[in-house]
């Protein structure tokens, strides 16, 4: 976290100190991004070229955030009013701005680097009319500058992207951009961080900071980062034994009591002739062997699950491919199973909702500039919808049981597989009055005398 004395002025020379203090903490964040695209460190290793290397990479650092990012965000995340306003205008922008595409970018950023940046800028709709628009900012590219007091009221943001050679590709200096409550700053810097341009002055039209940061937990860790030595462990271990694998393959023969030739030329002619027929005729006094390491194949594998199982129990991501992953598991055996998933996702939850109250401030700001009616923030409940494996014969079985007893709204919420359940309440309830309608308007036959 970046921060500044409480009255500070700020100005760009300010800001790019800032910049080079965070151009330095990006190797971290570049690291990071490096495991989750696959570049783990056994890419590195080096042995004698007459020994087998190989470097095979398991890439149990983008598991991880895919299951954490589709577990919070895979559903889109929904917006309801506590005093049932209508949120019809809401609803339409979420859409029409494809908001859920931006909230799993954000969840994705946020498990990878542990923080996260949103971007609101006013751009144009489809018919050329002023619309507000999201953009998900690089963590390597953007910071937040707080006050340093209890408060942590943020006073500056910038986002920065490199500015290269065309020939040479080398970093000559960066473009940025540095935005407070009133004033947006745009200029470039030298590869020394220093001012290297004019700066071009703006009015923020928002009136308020318009780059949000999303914290992944308090210490601002992605949700692998302390698991990279188990991760390089498990590369390592699989790379070995299929190392081991080779090597036996090439093992040395070797030969008691008997000889393949008298010259070096007859013994590579005859061992030649020996791997070509897969046969040799030794004497009855001589013996034959193959030089090898044994492996301990039941001590490999013995290990191999116990870091996948201390990968499992310290990122708190279930392996869904665990043989104790039944397919007909209970709802109750699932939920114990993503007991710890779970918490750590209502920890990442609080940092993101924060920025979605945030996003609907700007939302309000944009509406106020164009003359709209404006919502109110606290209002908003903000819905997070887990994706869980889904036993839905045993949902249907708690459904009915549960009829009758509560709200047709509240058991149908009970299925996963609906999405708006208010919604099919309604559609239900105008069925039952049709048929209702249908049945008081039917004629009744009159009965046949038996005679």
């Amino acid at each position: 976290m970046f921060t500044v004395s409480r009255g500070t002025e700020i100005t760009p020379e300010l800001m790019c100190g800032y910049i080079k203090l965070h151009n330095s903490y990006a190797v971290k964040l570049n690291l990071l991004y490096n495991y989750y695209e696959g570049k783990h460190a056994i890419l590195e290793r080096k042995k004698k070229s007459s020994l087998a290397n190989n470097k095979i990479i398991i890439n149990h650092a983008k598991y991880i955030s895919l299951i954490s990012a589709g577990y919070m965000c895979g559903s889109p995340l929904t917006y309801q009013s506590k005093s049932d306003a209508d949120l019809e205008e809401l609803n339409a922008w979420v859409e029409d701005a494809e908001v859920s595409t931006q909230d799993m970018d954000l969840a994705t950023d946020q498990s990878i680097f542990g923080l996260a940046y949103e971007l609101g800028y006013i751009g144009e709709d489809e018919d050329g009319k002023a619309m507000l628009k999201l953009a998900t900012v690089d963590p390597r590219d953007a910071f937040v500058v707080y006050e340093n007091n209890v408060t942590f009221k943020p006073v500056a943001a910038c986002y920065y992207y490199p500015v290269r050679d065309l020939t040479s590709q080398q970093i000559t200096g960066y473009d940025c951009t540095v935005i407070t409550d009133t004033t947006k700053w745009s200029f470039r810097i030298n590869a020394s961080f220093g001012l290297d341009s004019t700066i071009e002055e703006a009015v923020n039209e928002f009136g308020m900071i318009n780059l949000f940061e999303v914290y992944n937990n308090k210490e601002h860790q992605g949700d692998f980062e302390q698991e990279i030595s188990l991760i390089d462990a498990y590369n390592k271990l699989m790379s070995d034994r299929l190392n081991d694998k080779e090597q036996f393959v090439e093992a040395l023969l070797v030969l008691k009591g008997q000889t393949l030739g008298d010259t070096s030329d007859e013994r590579a002619e005859t061992y030649e002739a020996v791997k070509e027929n897969g046969v040799i005729e030794i004497d009855p006094e001589g013996d034959i062997s193959y030089l090898t390491r044994q492996m301990d194949e039941n001590g490999s594998e013995i290990l191999r699950k116990s870091i996948v199982e201390d990968i499992g129990r310290t990122s708190c991501v279930p392996q869904m491919l665990d043989e104790n992953f039944a397919g007909n598991a209970s709802g109750v055996a699932l939920s114990y199973k993503f007991f710890p998933l779970d918490q750590r996702i209502r920890v990442k939850e609080k940092y993101f909702r924060e920025c979605v109250k945030n996003r609907l401030r700007m939302y309000n700001r944009f509406r106020q500039l164009t003359g709209q009616s404006v919502i109110d923030v606290s209002d908003i409940k903000i819905v997070f919808k887990h994706v869980l494996p889904a036993n839905t014969l045993e949902e249907a079985q708690k459904a009915s049981m549960l009829s009758g007893i509560i709200p047709d709204k509240d058991v149908i919420s009970v299925l996963s597989f609906i999405e708006d359940p208010e919604a099919v309440a309604e559609e239900m309830q105008k069925q039952k009055e049709a048929e209702r309608e249908q049945f008081m308007n039917t004629p009744v036959l009159p009965e046949e005398d038996d005679e």
